[in-house]
This record gives C-alpha cells, structure tokens and sequence, in this order.
C-alpha cells in the first residue's frame, strides 16, 4: 500500500512537471532562465525569433552578457538581490525595440535566478 501511494505520488509529480514544460514552452513570449551565476539554463522555443547581434543563437550555458549588454545583466542583479521585478523599455536588438520584463525567482529559489521576458514593442 505504501509502495501504490508513493508511486502515484511520483506519477502526479512527473506529470505536473511535464505540464509546466509544456506551459513555459508554450508562452506566447520569448523567454530565458538565467542562474545568479548570469548562466543562460532555459529558453523557451520563441527564442528563435529573438535576433541578437551577429545573428547568434542562443546556448544554454553560455553567459547572458555574450548576447545582451551591462544594462541587463545590471538589472538582473539587481532584480535578485532586492527581489522585486525590473523592468528595461525600449530593448534594441537587430532591427526591433523590446521590453524586458526581468522577474526574480520565488520560493526555494529565492536569489538563484531570474526569468527575463522579451515583449515585442508595436511600431
């Protein structure tokens, strides 16, 4: 009986975590995971069409500062260690202005991280 219930513990664990995947992958907005290290670990597929300068592509595990400037990794900073949300408008990259929303992380990890969300800017 123990052996059912942690077993369907971990089924429901599995499936919650394939479904958040499924959501963040599925965003309408480019997004990346950035580690307090300024490691690149998440991008979701709208990524793709995010053009960053001399049309690279981004690799997990590269350092957020090879494909956006000290503006950003400022306030990714600083967006961890006062927890609060940061906002940078007008965004230049290749031919398009964005905002970028710079979230930190929650719960247990709390100062481990933020998630910055690219929004198209209108014309």
């Amino acid at each position: 009986e123990k052996v059912e219930k942690r077993t369907r513990e971990l089924v429901l664990r599995n499936q919650a975590l394939e479904l958040s995947q499924t959501i963040l992958e599925n965003i309408p907005f480019p997004i990346l995971g950035i580690s307090e290290e300024n490691i690149i670990v998440l991008e979701n597929r709208n990524m793709a069409h995010v053009v960053f300068k001399h049309n690279r592509k981004i690799v997990i595990g590269d350092n957020l500062s090879d494909y956006l400037d000290e503006i950003v990794t400022d306030k990714v900073r600083l967006a961890i260690t006062e927890d609060r949300e940061e906002w940078i408008k007008g965004y230049p990259l290749a031919d398009k202005q964005y905002s970028l929303a710079i979230s930190p992380l929650s719960g247990r990890y709390l100062g481990k991280g933020v998630i910055i969300t690219f929004v198209l800017e209108s014309v």
